[in-house]
């Protein structure tokens, strides 16, 4: 794999999905190795300068990874050091996007135009994984401790983290629902000026279908419910 196709945040994130997968408990692994024979699959050319950057920040084991609650912070303050800024051709790879449309001798000022439209429909969707990689950990944190409150074992420091990992579970939501609403608005804007109205008139009607079917849902809900008041 050359450096070019080479992404650090995405690898620390697949290894701990992977980890995640694997251990069971914190004290399962104390040492470097499950994600040691992941990066002899994945990189091992990198495999030393990985683990030496865990270590130097203080992640030094497949527990600390799987189970660490700040360890995709963690990930991103090593990439922010590691790498200034990801350029475009390592965002599209990583997300298995291809386009030769993103050239940088651009044959006029409309295709010009376009091309900046593109990239900046691709920063928005790079910003909306990474938020659902970072909702996805509070949630799994938040239904831990939520088990241990409804068993009534759950410590006062604990009752605090719940606390804090619902409101940024109801914060997290909101800043993708705000990044999902922007995606649309984009790319309701890149259909009209470079899609040719039929993709924009189909893209629009899918809108209506969606809207229509979660009224439906809505519905069905009250009434399971009790609470039909003949409509939504």
């Amino acid at each position: 794999m050359n450096g070019e196709s080479y992404n650090l945040f995405y690898t620390l994130v697949k290894l701990k999905f992977y980890l995640v997968s694997l251990l069971d408990t914190p004290q399962e692994n104390k040492t470097f190795y499950f994600t040691e024979e992941f990066l002899e699959r994945r990189l091992p050319e990198r495999k030393k300068e990985i683990i030496d950057i865990l270590n130097n920040y203080g992640v030094s084991s497949d527990s600390d990874i799987s189970f660490d609650d700040s360890v995709i912070l963690k990930f991103k303050e090593i990439v922010k050091e590691k790498e200034q800024h990801i350029n475009l051709t390592t965002i599209l790879h990583n997300l298995d996007i291809e386009s030769n449309a993103l050239s940088r001798s651009s044959l006029d000022q409309q295709r010009s135009d376009r091309e900046k439209q593109a990239h900046t429909i691709l920063e928005n969707l790079f910003q909306l994984s990474t938020n659902w990689v970072m909702h996805k950990e509070i949630e799994n944190k938040f239904e831990d401790y939520s088990i241990l409150d409804e068993e009534d074992v759950i410590r006062p420091e604990e009752t605090e983290k719940l606390d804090v990992l619902n409101s940024n579970t109801t914060s997290s939501f909101e800043i993708i629902t705000q990044l999902t609403i922007h995606y649309i608005d984009l790319l309701a804007d890149y259909y009209f000026k470079y899609g040719g109205d039929i993709q924009l008139k189909e893209f629009w009607q899918d809108l209506e279908k969606i809207k229509k079917d979660i009224q439906i849902r809505y519905k069905e809900l009250f009434r399971s419910s009790g609470l039909d008041t003949g409509g939504v």
